[in-house]
């Protein structure tokens, strides 16, 4: 089976891995012994940072919703990163 993941804390990611059947998580899930499969997250944000840099931006937000979860961790983490980068 494969499911669509919307909060990467779901409680039901340790009982699909349980059921020893086969499913694909599409979206961050970090729990072991659960296939997932995501987009790269940080590196999209790196490619628009950049782009933005490269034409002349200084000043740029990040405008989206929640700031739990696996992938704004992601985000925050490359925002960080590309932000010092980029100075």
């Amino acid at each position: 089976g494969v499911v669509r993941a919307f909060d990467a804390g779901q409680p039901v990611w340790e009982a699909l891995r349980d059921t020893e059947k086969p499913v694909v998580v599409i979206g961050q899930c970090e729990v072991e012994g659960l296939s997932s499969v995501a987009h790269d997250a940080p590196g999209m944000l790196r490619g628009a940072m950049e782009l933005l840099h490269r034409r002349g931006h200084r000043r740029v937000a990040v405008l989206g919703g929640g700031t739990r979860g696996t992938y704004f961790r992601f985000l925050r983490q490359a925002w960080q990163q590309v932000s010092a980068e980029l100075g």
